[in-house]
């Protein structure tokens, strides 16, 4: 127990460092506009779905003890340094991979610049992540020890960190009922798992309900859940497909017609988004579905032509004529709230690495770069080379589940991605820090034997 404390801080104080001097270069902290709409909430206590709402609920009781996103963001990055810390313990414990090897490898990552950028960054996706990468860290512990689930405390942290999955991203708890099927099928000799399943699923229902009417959460989640379906028209508006006016009429109770073929943009479907008519929508969703299932029969290729391009985000390596990746944020973007919310204008302590910082961010998504650091498929590609290397070398063919997480998650996300964004697969990139470095031990440690 000694030992591995003494590991995990070990390999936490590089990042801790690195994300503290990064903190300091944009304080108060980087905010996206959606980090704003969620402090706006914060201030207001009007908290609703729209973004996840027990994460704004947890923003809000850390506003209570300082009222400023910098103590959020820090809470973020020690929470992303332990977690990660944890997961190199794992390997030193089970996999004997040297101390000073796993501490660089905590170094490469501290000054990886997609990592440093999030960990300073009020997203919700961040820490998505980071309680992913926990379950796959928690993975190794029920692989390799089997006595690991019968520790009460075991059980409860594994049980904690699902139900974290499940509310800090609407698609978790897709990505958790998939995830325990999984580990189910797997561990069905283990009665704990299937309380453990149930316990997820049952728990986050009570709060989505329950917890929201005590709560006084409004459900505010209809314009995304109905957003690929709008995207679709609008595809199809722009590729000059030949409506009836009675079709039209239809669609145009649910969207704007007009603004959604001027706005449209194949890679964003946030535009879309914007131009349905939610008061309508609320009350007339199966309506929707079933005139768009009926019109997209009539259009396959569209339909098709629609979903090669938008999820080509996952699967290409090149992207596509015109297509987009939303990635790094330079500074705080306060156009939303700049007026209301002055105070939380970028005021830089190391304004010279400031400068260093956000010359490295933009060459990172406006150069070449961009393909390769940017792209899941490039983390996903190496990361299955590396796990089959290493299911062949340990002999332990579920070593596989440690990319089940990044895997289910890119699943969860291909029917309804509103853009292609770093930030929505960001487990792959965790996941690839993981099992590549240590494939590269195992193999360097293979060839030194051999000389």
């Amino acid at each position: 127990m000694k030992k591995t404390l003494k590991s995990l801080l070990i390999y936490m104080l590089p990042l801790v460092l690195v994300f503290t001097i990064v903190l300091l270069a944009f304080w108060p902290g980087i905010m996206s506009p959606d980090a704003m709409v969620q402090w706006h909430q914060v201030q207001t206590g009007v908290i609703d779905n729209w973004h996840p709402a027990y994460v704004t609920l947890f923003m809000s009781f850390l506003a209570r003890i300082w009222n400023s996103p910098t103590l959020i963001i820090i809470v973020q990055y020690l929470i992303m340094s332990i977690i990660f810390a944890y997961t190199l313990t794992r390997l030193e414990k089970y996999y004997r991979i040297k101390r000073k090897y796993l501490l660089l490898v905590a170094i490469l990552f501290a000054l990886f610049p997609l990592n440093f950028n999030f960990a300073v960054n009020m997203l919700k996706d961040t820490l998505y992540a980071f309680w992913l990468l926990l379950l796959g860290a928690f993975t190794l512990d029920i692989i390799n020890d089997k006595d690991w689930l019968k520790k009460w405390y075991h059980v409860l942290l594994f049980i904690i960190t699902g139900l974290l999955v499940c509310l800090y991203r609407h698609n978790g708890i897709l990505v958790m009922l998939l995830y325990a099927l999984i580990f189910i099928i797997i561990f069905h000799k283990k009665k704990i798992v299937y309380l453990i399943g149930a316990f997820w699923i049952c728990s986050y229902l009570v709060l989505t309900t329950v917890g929201f009417k005590v709560l006084n959460i409004q459900e505010n989640n209809y314009a995304n859940k109905y957003g690929p379906v709008t995207h679709i028209f609008a595809k199809m508006l722009n590729d000059d497909i030949k409506f009836s006016s009675k079709e039209l009429a239809t669609l145009n109770k649910f969207a704007d017609v007009d603004s959604l073929k001027e706005t449209y943009n194949l890679y964003n479907m946030d535009y879309s988004i914007g131009t349905q008519k939610m008061d309508y929508l609320k009350n007339h969703g199966k309506e929707y579905l079933i005139f768009a299932l009926q019109t997209f029969k009539k259009h396959p290729m569209e339909v098709v032509s629609y979903y090669l391009h938008t999820t080509s985000y996952f699967y290409s390596p090149i992207p596509f004529k015109n297509s987009i990746v939303a990635g790094l944020f330079n500074q705080t973007e306060l156009y939303i709230y700049e007026d209301t919310y002055p105070n939380l204008q970028e005021s830089s302590k190391i304004p010279w690495l400031n400068n260093i910082l956000k010359k490295i961010t933009t060459l990172c998504q406006l150069s070449i770069c961009n393909i390769v650091l940017m792209r899941p498929f490039m983390y996903i590609l190496t990361s299955l080379i590396a796990l089959i290397y290493l299911v062949k070398k340990y002999k332990q063919k579920l070593l596989f589940l440690i990319i089940a997480p990044s895997l289910l998650n890119i699943l969860s996300l291909a029917p309804a991605m509103p853009v292609a964004s770093v930030r929505y697969i960001y487990i792959t990139i965790l996941t690839f820090f993981i099992v590549v470095p240590w494939a590269l031990f195992k193999f360097l440690e293979e060839l030194k034997v051999k000389h």
